[in-house]
């Protein structure tokens, strides 16, 4: 059993959510109080019956939970400070576009329009986080600076030569066609365009198919397609890139989702969502655990790559 509660049918433990969470993150073992008086079984879906209507993006679950982690707006780790460190070298100013791809609930698409009063279009392939995303950025006056829409590449690919500059962070290790990902984007540059990805990649010596990787990340490992920091290095080449950065931000990328799951054990309104919805966020409490503990293994490694497009 997880750290969530008690068994189908059992009282509600008074261990708290907070208790638990941080036992289960250190590894810890908690001890289980004996059941109440039998209650109902309590089942998740309840809540939400075959015949209910859609929920608006921003009241769905999902959403919800990733910002009560990660911030109002965002839907992944770090929040404005670090999105701004890592465009940084683009060296942006208001005659620039930028490219948020696979931007989220685009909390750094935000951040950026707002810094530099530039024109930012951020996309995700997710229908429900471009959704969000879109609601978000017109609540907050930037539905033109900070436009937000879901991306099909088969659809509605990118156009030659649109964008100044193009950032991708966390999501290149779950597209298989990393290849054809790349080539899209650098289409999408004009001449001298600029190009910042951030990913999870495998450390030297470790190959996709290792099986500590599937020991520690169980179905995760499944869902992600690692690339090597020597995949990288050989995809920019090819494409006509000058790779000017590729350097490891595992330590400051650690730090990032071990302070947010903190601070998240520690405010009420995330316990009260938690104990409404604990398969979401057991699921995603055990997707960062996992990784954390591969990249202690020194199986993955978090890296930062900035490149400038040569033609």
């Amino acid at each position: 059993m997880g750290f969530f509660g008690a068994k189908t049918g059992e009282a509600r433990p008074k261990i708290s959510f907070g208790q638990r969470l941080k036992a289960w993150w250190n590894g810890d073992e908690v001890a289980e109080p004996e059941p109440a008086e039998a209650l109902p079984a309590a089942d998740e879906t309840e809540a939400f019956p075959a015949f209910a209507a859609p929920l608006p993006p921003l009241e769905e679950p999902l959403v919800q939970l990733l910002m009560a982690l990660w911030g109002e707006g965002n839907s992944k780790p770090g929040d404005g400070e670090y999105f701004l460190y890592l465009v940084k070298p683009f060296a942006l100013n208001n005659t620039m576009s930028l490219l948020d791809f696979g931007c989220g609930l685009g909390g750094g698409t935000r951040s950026v329009a707002k810094a530099f009063d530039v024109y930012v279009t951020g996309l995700d392939s997710d229908r429900l986080m471009a959704e969000a995303g879109k609601l978000l950025s017109v609540k907050q006056g930037l539905d033109k600076k900070a436009a937000i829409s879901r991306y099909d590449p088969k659809a509605t690919p990118l156009k030659a030569g649109q964008f100044d500059c193009i950032i991708c962070v966390d999501r290149m290790h779950t597209i298989l066609s990393k290849m054809d990902t790349m080539a899209a984007m650098s289409t999408g540059l004009k001449s001298r365009g600029q190009v910042t990805i951030t990913d999870i990649i495998l450390a030297d010596g470790v190959s996709a198919d290792d099986q500590r990787l599937t020991t520690i990340l169980g179905d995760a490992a499944s869902r992600s397609q690692f690339w090597s920091l020597g995949a990288y290095q050989k995809a920019f080449k090819e494409l006509k890139f000058d790779l000017r950065i590729n350097e490891d931000i595992g330590e400051r990328y650690r730090k990032l989702v071990t302070e947010a799951w903190s601070a998240f054990t520690q405010n009420a309104e995330a316990q009260a969502l938690s104990r409404a919805h604990p398969k979401l966020t057991m699921v995603e409490a055990e997707y960062w655990q996992r990784l954390l503990v591969a990249m202690d293994a020194g199986l993955l490694r978090i890296y930062r790559f900035y490149a400038i497009k040569l033609n």
